[in-house]
């Protein structure tokens, strides 16, 4: 049969292969948890920049909304030119009767005023109030003495 030292030698192999299967085991699990670790670092690395990311869109999303809204404010007010002002100027000093209506000026602005004389009688029938209020939207001197105000308007529009 064996010999002892063949047995001897088996003997150890079987030991060495027991603390080496031991050995192998430990390093295993030790890789193991090393794996895990790292794929919980991987996994938060990942949920940060995907937050920033998202966080970054939004920002570029805020960006893009209130650009769009501005253009949507621009496009909403009316851009006149000094011709189409000045051609309303112009059918404003072909009105020659009293009650041929009046055509609204447009501020540089684009917007017209709330209450405007429909016709040369009206304009004429103006209170120094309506006058001043006139006046001032359209940045005119509002000060001096009713008729020359009221001549200073009918300028401005055109009369």
């Amino acid at each position: 049969l064996l010999s002892s030292l063949q047995f001897c030698i088996i003997r150890q192999q079987y030991q060495m292969g027991d603390k080496n299967h031991a050995l192998n085991h430990q390093i295993l699990q030790a890789l193991q948890k090393q794996a895990q670790n790292h794929h919980a670092n991987i996994q938060q690395v990942i949920q940060n920049q995907v937050h920033q990311v998202i966080k970054d869109m939004n920002l570029n999303l805020l960006q893009l909304i209130n650009n769009l809204m501005a253009k949507v404010q621009m496009n909403n007010q009316p851009n006149f030119s000094i011709e189409e002002r000045n051609a309303l100027h112009r059918m404003n000093n072909k009105s020659t009767d009293m009650i041929q209506r009046l055509h609204r000026i447009i501020r540089d602005d684009g917007l017209r005023p709330e209450a405007f004389p429909a016709n040369r009688t009206a304009l004429a029938a103006l209170n120094a109030d309506q006058l001043r209020v006139l006046l001032e939207f359209y940045g005119l001197n509002g000060k001096g003495q009713h008729r020359h105000r009221h001549q200073r308007l009918a300028r401005f529009i055109g009369l």
